[in-house]
């Protein structure tokens, strides 16, 4: 075994993973907050603020946090697809698309995580404003202590302005001296991409943990509960049409919101619910053999993040 694959396996064994019961890989979150004492005082401290707040949860919160969980781990699935897409703008020599394209992939990567945050109401983290985003962000998981190493509100401000830049005055020549101005403050949007994942899935395993103490248990959704919890659904998951009445749903979450009603409610961590959204993922629709490719690109990446 190689000395970095020991390495890895010494921090799992002391790190988050000695916490979850379910096979999952948090190797970078360990590396960051550097010893197992820590990674056990950020798992009490989180998994108590989450059982806090179950306790004032109604039926109709608890069905919204399946609905928040979900969206959570769609969003690993969609900043990965973000953040390929960039590296193919890099590649091809394309800044103005990479700006956007990494921009949103760290935006769904953050936004993913905050899902979780036991303190966003459903309503506000359905839709936030972008500002609002890496402002918690940073203030939860980054800084000197935190438990991702990134200055993730620099970074997103400056992708931010960038994409703003581009596409709102665009530039007859480049207003950079050179390569590396042009890149800016911004590193590997990959990373970060990652290493969100790997924390929303932490998260999402902390939450099935909490509700496993506090005794909440899997819901139906009763017809006095139908209407409202669609409703919810589609507040997370979509918006209504510009051009014609009702929703504007895509096949996959068409047939998520049939589950929750048929099947019912209940909250899974991330790595036991991945076999489930990858089959959902890019299966439905598509354009034709390109879409397959990044669909199982995407799919080995968000895999390979969690374990």
């Amino acid at each position: 075994m190689s000395t970095k694959r020991t390495n890895q396996v010494r921090m799992a064994e002391r790190g988050f993973e000695k916490h979850i019961g379910y096979a999952s890989n948090f190797v970078h979150l360990n590396i960051n907050l550097g010893s197992g004492q820590a990674c056990s005082n950020y798992f009490g401290t989180w998994i108590g603020r989450y059982r806090k707040v179950m306790r004032d949860w109604n039926d109709l919160e608890t069905m919204a946090w399946s609905v928040r969980t979900r969206q959570s781990l769609k969003s690993a699935f969609i900043s990965t697809h973000f953040a390929l897409a960039a590296r193919e703008a890099s590649e091809a020599g394309s800044l103005v698309t990479f700006y956007y394209l990494s921009y949103y992939a760290v935006l769904h990567a953050v936004w993913g995580v905050l899902y979780l945050h036991p303190d966003e109401k459903t309503a506000a983290i359905a839709k936030p404003t972008h500002s609002k985003l890496p402002n918690v962000f940073q203030s939860s998981f980054c800084g000197r202590n935190g438990i991702l190493k990134y200055h993730i509100k620099d970074m997103m401000d400056d992708l931010r302005t960038r994409r703003e830049y581009y596409s709102y005055q665009m530039p007859f020549n480049s207003p950079f001296d050179d390569a590396s101005d042009a890149r800016g403050a911004t590193p590997s949007t990959g990373g970060i991409v990652k290493q969100c994942i790997q924390l929303s899935n932490l998260h999402s395993h902390m939450i099935a943990e909490a509700a496993d103490r506090e005794n909440i248990r899997p819901l139906t959704v009763g017809a006095e509960h139908r209407g409202p919890f669609t409703d919810i659904f589609r507040a997370i998951n979509s918006k209504r049409h510009p051009a014609r009445e009702g929703w504007f749903l895509e096949p996959a979450d068409e047939a998520a919101l049939q589950e929750f009603l048929t099947q019912g409610c209940d909250l899974f961590g991330h790595s036991v619910m991945f076999e489930h959204m990858s089959d959902q993922y890019m299966s439905y629709s598509g354009g034709g053999e390109a879409d397959v490719a990044k669909a199982e690109m995407v799919r080995s990446l968000v895999y390979r993040a969690l374990f």
